[in-house]
């Protein structure tokens, strides 16, 4: 079985991976809140001017009747949703069936321009505001485009024999998606670099903290799913503190950096994840078929870490501070066929367990392996 693919598959969506970008999705979804009252408020307006008369049994009536109703519904659903606190992912529903809807129900006025209109302002009005529309990403920009282009010309080449009225709307489409996506996508890449330095550790380049625990929750999860077990390891840099101490930060975050390195290419799978816990503690949840080979992992990692040889150019060291640098591991397993509940506590849990095992590995001389006996955390 590839559980890659099932990771990559069951994966929370990307766009909405991160505190950052339920923030963005939020924005956006007040800005679609905004634009949906600024439809409605317009098309009412169309009904409150006395210089239009409309025939309430004509196409227009009934179209601008129809999008006053979705943009009323679409402002409403998403205030309601908004109020509730619910996922903003739930909501970009609501935002692309509103899209879909409005451009079906704007129909008539489409036909309008291309039979009875030497300009189609109703289009060009329509793009103009499409320009504005809110997306969470460049492919949800893209689909939105397409659908309007043929649609909209589609439209004019059905009810019109003006291929100059033709090529007029297909090129506003063209020239509202250019300047659209210029606008958005710059918007979306800034988002998606803060999501990527708010996910990151900036010294070591490995996940952070929060990020790489949603990560582990993600792993953990699938592997109860499909019944296969793992591996929590803490690493921790044995006397990093007296090391920096000693040497000072520069040559604490070059070790630093040669470590996380180091861990990375020996954790390298796509299915591993590895974080930067805390200062001097690294933590990493591996799919492992058993203890054994867990710790035998473990006893490479020390190895190739002790054969780093990260040194100073000080010569005079007390005593307790080696001349390199070393790394303790404490070990957990996680058996989805004894622990088939998994809560949010699950993975508090497998670390604080395999925590335990590094403060043992310590106490045992540093610079060794310890893991959780039997079959439990």
């Amino acid at each position: 079985m590839d559980i890659s693919r099932l990771l990559k598959k069951d994966a929370p969506d990307p766009d909405m991976s991160s505190k950052s970008e339920i923030y963005l999705a939020s924005l956006n979804i007040k800005r679609i809140l905004s634009l949906s009252k600024l439809v409605f408020i317009y098309l009412v307006c169309c009904f409150a001017l006395p210089s239009i008369r409309f025939d309430i049994h004509s196409p227009i009536f009934i179209s601008l009747c129809v999008s006053a109703f979705l943009s009323a519904i679409a402002a409403i659903s998403i205030h309601l949703l908004y109020k509730k606190e619910m996922p903003p992912h739930k909501s970009i529903g609501i935002y692309r069936s509103y899209w879909l809807f409005l451009l079906l129900s704007l129909s008539p006025l489409f036909i309008r321009d291309t039979i009875c209109s030497d300009l189609p302002f109703n289009t060009l009005l329509f793009f103009c505001l499409a320009i504005i529309v809110p997306v969470f990403s460049v492919k949800d920009l893209k689909a939105l485009y397409l659908f309007f282009t043929i649609f909209t010309t589609a439209v004019s080449a059905f009810f019109s024999s003006n291929i100059l009225n033709i090529v007029f709307i297909f090129a506003i489409a063209m020239i509202s998606f250019f300047v659209s996506f210029y606008l958005h996508s710059e918007y979306t890449d800034i988002v998606t670099r803060l999501r990527v330095e708010s996910d990151t550790d900036i010294l070591t380049g490995l996940f952070n903290n929060r990020s790489g625990l949603e990560k582990m929750r993600s792993t953990l999860a699938i592997c109860r799913r499909i019944g296969q077990p793992c591996a929590a390891y803490m690493i921790g840099i044995d006397y990093f503190k007296n090391y920096t101490d000693v040497f000072g930060h520069l040559k604490g975050d070059e070790a630093l950096a040669m470590i996380s390195q180091c861990l990375s290419d020996l954790f390298g799978r796509e299915t591993d994840v590895i974080c930067r816990y805390s200062e001097d503690v690294f933590a990493v949840l591996v799919i492992s078929k058993s203890r054994v080979a867990a710790t035998e992992h473990a006893t490479r990692v020390l190895k190739r870490i002790e054969g780093l040889d990260i040194k100073s150019d000080i010569e005079s060291t007390p005593v307790s501070v080696s001349q390199h640098l070393t790394v303790s591991i404490g070990i957990s397993m996680y058996w989805p066929d004894i622990h088939p509940e998994l809560t949010e506590s699950t993975l508090d849990k497998l670390l604080a367990s395999a925590s335990s095992q590094l403060d043992k590995a310590r106490e045992n001389g540093r610079n060794r392996v310890c893991s959780t006996e039997g079959s439990s955390f």
